[in-house]
């Protein structure tokens, strides 16, 4: 089977159910600094009333009480380190068949190019392109095992396509995870 990219959310003609096969197993990366909040919640939302049950790698050892779907049997939250490759790589193999991951991890920051030193430059490397890069190699493999191809969705940020100033590390390492998306 092969990776088919995906435009996450779907083009408004298009009803994600329409596309979402009868065993869908989805995995949606959550923030390093937590669990799911805002797109992610939302993403994980909106897998949960399509049927699907949703792997959740995140930082936090629970997910937060005001989630409605925090008790949802379908939802399986694992405490993951996503810019460790070892962890990363555990994660994706434990899995079922794979059709979907959503990579939504990220970390930000900003300040001129004269003033950020190599210290923020790759730890906003390691938070946006390392775990990208992980999660998007893990998943090709894991969609690989199954019968049915799948999605790899990754999020970006609009300092991408269209430069900021004082973002240039931030939107240096956003810019991998387009690119990779890309080349797959």
């Amino acid at each position: 089977p092969r990776v088919v990219p995906a435009r996450w959310p779907p083009r408004p003609s298009a009803r994600l159910a329409d596309s979402l096969p009868s065993a869908l197993f989805v995995v949606v990366h959550l923030s390093l600094s937590g669990g799911p909040d805002g797109l992610a919640a939302s993403a994980v939302a909106a897998f949960l009333a399509h049927g699907a049950d949703v792997h959740l790698p995140m930082i936090a050892t629970e997910l937060p009480a005001h989630l409605a779907w925090r008790g949802d049997a379908r939802v399986h939250a694992a405490t993951v380190s996503l810019d460790h490759e070892s962890q990363v790589t555990a994660f994706y193999g434990a899995l079922p068949d794979l059709w979907a991951s959503i990579h939504l991890v990220g970390g930000f920051a900003m300040g001129p190019i004269a003033e950020t030193s190599l210290a923020e430059f790759e730890k906003q490397w390691r938070l946006n392109a390392v775990t990208c890069f992980l999660g998007c190699r893990e998943a090709v493999k894991a969609i690989r095992r199954g019968k049915g191809g799948g999605r790899i969705v990754n999020v970006a940020a609009r300092p991408v396509l269209e430069p900021v100033p004082n973002m240039t590390a931030y939107a240096a390492a956003k810019a991998e995870g387009r690119a990779l998306k890309q080349s797959l």
